[in-house]
């Protein structure tokens, strides 16, 4: 499936504390997407990206899968994977996690998961990436934030996955990317830019991610939280984690979008090393030509903590 056409929904919270600073690495283009797991490329501050593998095992391989595990809040969780040919237990693999936009229900949120999962399979098999797509758990098909309390949320949900699929994959815990579509492009960006609001740093954090992509989304949802300035909230981030933006010229989130691309760059993001901006003809949409470059991006980035 070439397009998606899934508006996001916006929902109000609050948030707390503060992210732990890490160190991006730039890894050598000719070793992207190949099984290779420390290199000395380093990108912000000298050194060598360290290898954390997860040394995770028991989970099917290749192919596409359905896995399901308990998050007590919510009961029995299922999540769509794909694991790559070039699969080996013994050799950490990166992992992408990739997050659904509003559906509308339930039954379409279990269904969309499936559809992306699938959609990534051609990217994810040449630039060898785990492709993880965890479901949403409301009736309405949006996604539940947290606010910073003990509330129930997904983005605990999303952690919770993140762990389980290091215990049943080998996974390379220092290349762990996300690329959100629509609300999962809002509720990515709201981890990343509120991750210092909440009492420990939320699974998609400048402390846990190695890059994030967003497609047909902005930084208005996590930008409308709080009366902190979003200038200062993308100045505030302890380490400039690698964006990828892709947006239609056409989409509602475009001048968003815009503004997004113009905050990174202000703060020193830089297009051609840790930015990659692209406005195309069409509206609120992805294709899988933007997948392929996607991963392209993300798989040039490692995190060293």
């Amino acid at each position: 499936m070439l397009t998606h056409r899934l508006i996001p929904v916006l929902l109000a919270l609050t948030m707390g504390s503060t992210a732990m600073a890490s160190r991006t690495v730039r890894l050598p283009d000719y070793l992207c997407g190949g099984n290779d797991s420390i290199f000395a490329d380093a990108y912000e501050t000298g050194g060598v990206f360290s290898s954390d593998p997860s040394q995770g095992s028991g989970g099917g391989y290749p192919g596409s899968i359905s896995r399901t595990f308990t998050f007590a809040p919510f009961g029995q969780q299922t999540y769509y994977l794909y694991v790559p040919a070039r699969y080996q237990p013994g050799q950490a693999m990166p992992l992408m996690v990739v997050l659904e936009g509003y559906t509308g229900s339930h039954t379409a949120s279990v269904q969309q998961a499936q559809v992306l999962r699938d959609d990534w399979i051609a990217a994810a098999s040449a630039y060898g990436f785990i492709i993880a797509a965890p479901v949403n758990n409301t009736a309405d098909g949006s996604w539940i934030p947290a606010d910073g309390t003990a509330q129930a949320n997904d983005y605990d949900m999303i952690g919770a996955m993140i762990d389980d699929v290091a215990q049943a994959w080998n996974i390379e815990r220092n290349r762990i990317s996300v690329w959100g579509f629509s609300a999962g492009g809002s509720i990515a960006w709201d981890m990343l830019l509120n991750d210092g609001r909440f009492a420990q740093p939320t699974p998609l954090s400048a402390a846990t991610v190695a890059s994030m992509s967003i497609a047909a989304a902005n930084s208005s949802f996590a930008c409308s939280l709080d009366p902190t300035p979003c200038t200062t909230r993308f100045a505030n981030l302890p380490r400039k984690v690698p964006v990828g933006i892709h947006i239609g010229t056409s989409d509602p989130n475009h001048a968003g979008a815009a503004n997004d691309f113009q905050r990174l760059l202000s703060n020193g993001w830089q297009p051609g090393r840790d930015l990659d901006y692209e406005e195309f003809t069409g509206g609120h949409t992805f294709t899988l030509a933007h997948l392929q470059e996607v991963a392209g991006f993300a798989c040039g980035f490692a995190l060293d903590p």
